[in-house]
């Protein structure tokens, strides 16, 4: 009998001290609610890269920020604003002329080269003129572009909005219990 008090007594202690009155949830409201919104896109964002190879470094960088600088200004002639334009990555860099497996091998002269690379992100605010700037963009003959990819400027704006829709009274959505739970001291 004694050894069953002993055992008893720890799990007791254990099961009892998960329901003080401290550990019990005070002033709990819950409400749950639904709301959905459709939006179409906002902005679409482009990247265009540049990249030349020289023997000469100087005349790689001359030719890529030629290349950009052209670009940037057919943009804003496009009506991009400055502030939706940003360097994403800007790179020169020596290369050695590239090994090719073929036989019998190529002689080879072993001299380096110089890899001159810049990239801009572009954000179109008015998504309707996404084909027109892509075909102006196209035409440059150093640029590699990516993009469109569509979506929000800001989706933060529009979760406060669902969420109030969401948890509005009357809506038919939100749903009819509500769980006020408050502990009286």
């Amino acid at each position: 009998m004694k050894l069953i008090l002993v055992l008893l007594f720890p799990v007791l202690l254990v099961v009892g001290s998960w329901y003080t009155p401290w550990s019990r949830p005070q002033g709990t409201i819950t409400v749950s609610g639904e709301a959905k919104q459709q939006i179409d896109n906002q902005i679409a964002r482009f990247n265009v890269s540049v990249s030349q190879t020289d023997k000469d470094k100087q005349t790689a960088v001359e030719a890529v920020n030629a290349e950009m600088d052209k670009i940037i200004k057919a943009v804003k002639a496009f009506g991009i604003e400055s502030k939706d334009l940003t360097t994403q990555n800007v790179s020169v860099y020596e290369t050695a002329e590239p090994e090719i497996l073929i036989y019998p091998s190529c002689p080879r002269s072993g001299e380096k080269e110089w890899q001159a690379s810049n990239s801009l992100e572009i954000i179109l605010r008015e998504v309707d003129q996404a084909s027109a700037l892509t075909d102006l963009l196209q035409g440059f003959p150093l640029a590699q572009v990516s993009g469109p990819s569509f979506s929000l400027d800001n989706a933060s704006d529009n979760d406060t909005e669902l969420l109030t829709q969401a948890v509005e009274p009357g809506s038919s959505q939100t749903s009819k219990t509500v769980t006020v739970v408050f502990e009286l001291k």
